[in-house]
């Protein structure tokens, strides 16, 4: 069995937050290893996706003799005498453009990654298998994509 879900729903922090608040919990050994299969599999798609927005957006950015991004530099800050009080500095995770393309090419790109569909070759958690836990409204909320909520019907 497998769960469908959006790349945009795995990159929600919250749906990751509320598995690890369910893995701190003690469940049947096939329920944990089921857990921990799902968090390890929506890692695995996480890290794939960026490295394929990465190459995806590679042509982008300005690069320098290495071949790495080029950063933006913050602006070299002088008090009234001159003297450097804050030196020019590279912003973090912020890269500069290559000519005529585009900064809103790259959020276009990178919402339509999201939508992209991702399979997490893992059976749902059934409620069943959570027994007696405590878990509030906004947990469940967060765990529902990949609940099984057969016994409910």
């Amino acid at each position: 069995m497998s769960i469908s879900l959006t790349k945009k729903q795995l990159n929600d922090g919250v749906l990751i937050e509320a598995l690890k608040e369910l893995g701190r919990e003690k469940f049947a050994v096939k329920t944990a290893w089921n857990i921990s299969r799902i968090l390890r599999q929506i890692d695995k798609v996480l890290i794939n996706t960026r490295k394929d927005f990465e190459k995806a957006t590679e042509a982008f950015y300005l690069k320098d003799a290495e071949g790495n991004k080029t950063p933006i530099m913050s602006e070299e800050v002088k008090d009234d005498k001159g003297v450097v009080t804050s030196p020019s500095v590279a912003m973090p995770n912020q890269f500069v453009f290559v000519e005529g393309k585009d900064p809103k090419d790259v959020e276009v790109l990178f919402k339509e990654m999201l939508e992209q569909d991702a399979t997490i070759e893992s059976n749902k958690i059934r409620l069943q298998e959570l027994g007696t836990t405590k878990l509030s409204a906004h947990t469940v909320m967060a765990l529902e994509p990949v609940l099984s909520t057969l016994e409910l019907a």
